[in-house]
């Protein structure tokens, strides 16, 4: 019974041991020469069996778009995995998502949003004197 007891404790201080920890990373810390599109919301680097990686995550925000005639917005968002191979970004793997938001929803958004405002505020009348 103690031989099992200490090969779970022995199994699980590797597997703690094993585990990757990531570490926040500034935005002026990152190397010039890696390419990303957006805003960084958040970036980490961490060390593992292949080395060094730098992983960053960005977002658009709204963006007017024009295609075919029509106008909308979209909203992206990105992350990606940079190995450093002696200070030189490889991109080791990238993942990408997006919205489309239709002027029909927008314009429903903001007359919600009015609509929110117009019942919620009180009239103020002057004090006749």
């Amino acid at each position: 019974m103690k031989l099992l007891i200490i090969l779970f404790a022995l199994a699980v201080a590797q597997i703690a041991s094993a585990q990757v920890k990531p570490v926040p990373l500034d935005k002026k810390a990152l190397p010039k020469t890696i390419h990303y599109d957006g805003h960084i919301v958040n970036a980490v680097k961490y060390t593992d069996n292949e080395g060094d990686h730098v992983v960053i995550a960005t977002e658009t925000g709204e963006v007017e778009v024009k295609e075919d005639g029509e106008s909308f917005a979209k909203a992206d968002v990105y992350a990606y995995n940079y190995v450093m191979n002696g200070g030189k970004p490889t991109l080791a793997w990238q993942m990408h998502d997006f919205t489309i938001i239709c002027p029909l929803t927008r314009r429903l958004n903001m007359c919600l949003v009015l609509l929110r405002l117009l019942t919620s505020t009180k009239t103020v009348r002057p004090k006749s004197g």
